[in-house]
Parts: C-alpha cells; sequence; structure tokens
C-alpha cells in the first residue's frame, strides 16, 4: 500500500515531539477563504484564481479510502498542528 494513511496523520495530527507548527488547508475551500488564509499568515491578498478542470475521481481509491476521505471531509479549512 502507499500509506497514505500514515502520511495524512503524520501532518494532521498532534505530534509532542515537533518543534514546529503545520498548517493544514483544505485545497478544495482555498478559492471562496482565500482571505482567511492569507489573513491567518499576515500576508496581502492571493489572488488564486482557479483554472483547473475537474477530473471524475478513480472510484477504486475512492473505495478503498472511504474512511479517510470521510474524515477529510470534515475538517475545517484550515487546522494547525
Amino acid at each position: 500500500m502507499y500509506k497514505i494513511r500514515e502520511f495524512y496523520d503524520n501532518y494532521t495530527k498532534p505530534n509532542e515531539k515537533r518543534n514546529y507548527k503545520i498548517i493544514c488547508i483544505k485545497y478544495e475551500d482555498i478559492f471562496e477563504k482565500q482571505d482567511e488564509l492569507s489573513n491567518l499568515l499576515g500576508i496581502g491578498k492571493l489572488n488564486i484564481v482557479n483554472t483547473s478542470i475537474r477530473k471524475d475521481s478513480n472510484k477504486d481509491l475512492d473505495i478503498i479510502y472511504t474512511d479517510l476521505i470521510d474524515e477529510m471531509n470534515k475538517n475545517d479549512f484550515i487546522k494547525i498542528n
């Protein structure tokens, strides 16, 4: 397996040994909430424009990672660990 869950948990779960913060951003919301992100980072407007073409997801991976996808969908736009 690709250890996607392990990778996700390493970045999204608090870790007492980590001496830095990780800011997790929910990509699906970044275009609508980019002002919130720029305010958090203390920078000017981002002016991010969505030019991507939505592709259909991989149905097999959607099934394999259903639990992880459900957890990710419940996350706030910005999560700091």
